[in-house]
């Protein structure tokens, strides 16, 4: 097959996705479960999945199911948060829980005073003080090869718990419980990622049996586990039942005043830039202000705005920008500059979001998309 016809392939499944996800049966469903970050939750699956060709092959439905899994426990999806992830497994998308987003439910619950989870190298011995049943660390570490990873965690009232785990009872346990455990994209075969999982599989084992989490979110852990789908799944509609509507077309400033609700009162007026997108986008709730910081991103930004390497970011393809995305948030995140550097990564961020916003909307055909895009 040539690359075009990859290329057209993916885009009529990207279509196929975008309609039913934007559809306002599901966007309705959305709602009811977030309020009005459900519209701009949706946009970020969206994006999860236009970086992956393999989650566009999957039924759209599954990507919902997951989807609205990850929002019940209000996680976000994006790969580089190791919150969660939605991942392909023949034909079809299942949710997969991170070391990170067990961390955060558990700290939601505002019970633990400490949780950690320790590595333990060769040499090392994990000895129980039959006293009191906490285990100690005990022997010489003599390499930097892992054997295993130990829970301790302690609630503000007091108590506290250790559990460990083998390298070789976690691989056992994630070969029973993982569905995705084999398939080559499950972060179970990523060598950076795998460490995280054996974690997250000896953070929930020890939480799970020991622990503290808010009754809602442990009974959805406890479907988790169980390999089951979502509870609600019956009543999610099909593909074909949903309506795909045609929108209308917008202005910029409209378009970057629904993006935030704040930017309404900082946004160029209208009188000063007359400019108006010729394309067709969702009418959408705005998104929260937590999810898009407070620098305006107007229209001209937006397609001026260059890369280090003085690539325009306004003509990169959809995965170029999310991968962009991901490595300057990984920089944020370290925390490492000054000032006016870390201005400078913020507005490269905000602006390839925007663009990104606009590109989640429901699908233009491709002629469309590369005069706008």
């Amino acid at each position: 097959m040539s690359n075009q016809a990859i290329t057209n392939t993916q885009d009529t499944q990207m279509s196929r996705i975008k309609s039913y996800m934007l559809s306002p049966e599901v966007k309705e469903r959305f709602s009811e479960m977030m309020g009005q970050s459900g519209i701009y939750y949706l946009n970020q699956v969206l994006i999860v999945v236009a970086n992956s060709p393999e989650l566009q092959k999957c039924e759209p439905k599954s990507i919902l199911v997951s989807a609205m899994r990850a929002a019940s426990l209000k996680l976000n999806v994006d790969p580089s948060s190791g919150q969660a992830w939605i991942i392909p497994y023949q034909g079809k998308a299942t949710f997969q829980l991170g070391y990170k987003g067990v961390y955060e439910l558990a700290l939601r619950t505002n019970q633990y005073r400490f949780i950690n989870v320790i590595t333990i190298y060769e040499g090392e011995d994990v000895v129980e003080n039959r006293m009191t049943g906490l285990q100690v660390i005990a022997g010489q570490r003599t390499s930097d090869k892992v054997i295993g990873y130990m829970l301790y965690f302690q609630l503000v009232k007091g108590y506290e718990k250790t559990f460990y785990m083998t390298l070789q009872e976690i691989d056992a346990h994630a070969k029973k419980y993982s569905k995705s455990y084999s398939f080559s994209k499950s972060p179970w075969n990523d060598p950076v990622e795998r460490p995280k999982m054996e974690k997250k599989t000896v953070l929930v084992n020890g939480l799970r049996r020991w622990g503290r989490f808010n009754q809602g979110d442990a009974d959805i852990l406890d479907e988790i586990e169980a390999e089951q789908g979502w509870t609600g799944a019956d009543d999610l509609p099909e593909p074909g039942e949903v309506t795909v509507e045609k929108p209308a077309k917008k202005t910029a400033d409209q378009i970057l005043n629904e993006l935030n609700p704040d930017w309404g009162s900082k946004a160029t007026p209208a009188a000063d830039e007359p400019e108006t997108i010729d394309g067709e986008f969702e009418d959408q709730a705005p998104a929260p202000a937590a999810a898009w910081t407070s620098t305006v991103i107007s229209l001209e930004i937006a397609q001026s705005e260059k890369a280090s390497d003085g690539a325009l970011y306004w003509g990169m393809k959809t995965e170029d920008l999310v991968n962009r995305l991901n490595s300057i948030q990984k920089t944020l995140d370290k925390n490492h500059m000054d000032d006016a550097k870390r201005d400078t990564y913020l507005l490269k961020r905000d602006v390839i979001k925007a663009i990104l916003q606009y590109r989640s909307q429901p699908e233009q055909s491709p002629a469309e998309q590369d005069e706008l895009f």
